[in-house]
């Protein structure tokens, strides 16, 4: 007999509402409650009491369950009701992105959201601009700036690489032998700022004067990859003249360092190659050149140990008005790189 207030489950209905409870949402657990309230005697209002809820919605659950069971009781995802010119879009937006353009349009050089729904639009797809939103990002596409990247970071020569890194971790045991190893680059430092992101109030603008025309210096820069300390020149120009000038910078911070010999890896720029060089280095058999691969500057760790550095520290929102100004900024940065960075 049922009871006199409430329904009537069997053992193994109730088993069933249990083992449900479990691992159900949050409000399939309150609809199982209800019902489980209910088979214990208890009154409507009661339960509706308990749960916070109406009355109706206690009749509601109970009779969605002796109806249908815990199909009754358990959540449906409604989803969005797509439309025929939503299907559309969402097929013609991936080939519209893998396009240029408007057909290579000169006046559009990247697509937009509002870019893709005008060409939709001409396609006689109506949708809405925020439709073209939410398709882009269902659709597992993102808004982010692309990465340079130098060709020969997309080809690269891996067995020259693989023999660069080799020589990197000999590095120490090659000192420990009277052999230095540095890792050589040039870094060109402009009148004209580099901007960067900067705290600023609310409201506010920095601003960064410009003298209207841009100038640079060069440096050229030998680290050495044990120690991590640099040797390094400023010229005005970049030529085989001021690179052998450099070389024979390195040679005497090696015979300071108590080095027999060095390994200078510098890249495959025209000036490291010349006859000049080639003949300067004749003279100088304590010092050997072993080329980086071409077109990779990530194998270089000056790019991110110094000019990286380098560039933040002389060239962030901050503009110079001379080529000695900023000579002097750069070459006040390089002489105090090595009491702060160098371990040695």
């Amino acid at each position: 007999m049922p009871p006199a207030s409430g329904i009537d489950l069997s053992t193994s209905q109730k088993r069933e509402l249990h083992e449900f409870m479990k691992g159900c949402r949050k409000a399939e657990y309150r609809r199982a409650v209800a019902i489980l309230l209910r088979s214990d005697g208890e009154r409507v209002e009661d339960v509706a009491r308990h749960l916070s809820v109406s009355t109706k919605t206690v009749s509601v659950w109970t009779a969605a369950y002796m109806y249908n069971g815990l199909d009754g009781i358990t959540s449906k995802n409604r989803g969005r009701i797509v439309s025929a010119d939503g299907m559309a879009a969402r097929e013609r937006i991936p080939g519209l992105l893998h396009a240029a353009p408007e057909g290579g349009n000169v006046m559009l050089g990247r697509w937009t959201a509002s870019s893709l729904h005008m060409a939709l639009a001409g396609e006689g797809v109506a949708v809405s601009l925020s439709t073209v939103r939410r398709i882009l990002c269902k659709s597992g596409y993102v808004w982010k700036k692309p990465k340079l990247r130098a060709p020969g970071s997309l080809k690269k020569d891996y067995r020259k690489r693989k023999s660069v890194e080799n020589y990197k971790r000999m590095a120490p045991a090659l000192r420990s032998r009277g052999v230095a190893t540095y890792f050589e680059d040039e870094k060109w430092m402009e009148l004209l700022a580099k901007l960067q992101c900067a705290w600023m109030k609310k409201g506010t603008e920095l601003i960064v004067p410009t003298p209207g025309y841009t100038a640079r210096w060069n440096f050229f820069i030998s680290l050495d990859y044990v120690t991590g300390a640099i040797v390094w020149n400023s010229f005005g120009r970049r030529r085989n003249d001021e690179f052998r000038v450099h070389l024979s910078n390195v040679i005497a911070h090696m015979k300071r360092d108590g080095m027999r010999r060095a390994i200078l890896f510098p890249d495959k720029a025209s000036y490291h190659d010349t006859p000049e060089v080639k003949r300067f280095l004749k003279k100088h058999p304590e010092l050997t050149i072993k080329r980086l691969p071409k077109k990779d500057p990530n194998v270089n760790p000056v790019e991110l140990l110094v000019n990286r550095r380098m560039a933040s520290a002389v060239q962030c929102n901050r503009c110079y008005y001379s080529r000695d100004e900023l000579r002097k900024a750069g070459s006040q940065f390089l002489s105090h790189f090595n009491a702060r960075y160098a371990v040695a």
